[in-house]
């Protein structure tokens, strides 16, 4: 299992997936597909985009997580 946390933008928050995740890409699909599943079940708050806006364009790895940076 492997936790994610997305910092500052476009809110903080975190999940945990058990996905196996592919070695990264800037827009990665998995990751931005994963990424907008998980804004719909949690209700992230998003003031002016959409989740769909979002994308993931920079990951960080440490140990069992994963810092995603993402842009719209």
């Amino acid at each position: 299992m492997k936790t994610i946390m997305i910092e500052s933008y476009p809110c903080d928050f975190e999940f945990t997936t058990e996905l196996e995740l592919p070695e990264f890409d800037y827009g990665c699909d998995v990751r931005t597909n994963l990424l907008h599943k998980k804004m719909h079940e949690l209700q992230v708050y998003s003031f002016g985009h959409g989740y769909e806006d979002y994308i993931v364009e920079m990951v960080i790895e440490k140990d069992n997580v994963e810092i995603w940076r993402l842009g719209s």
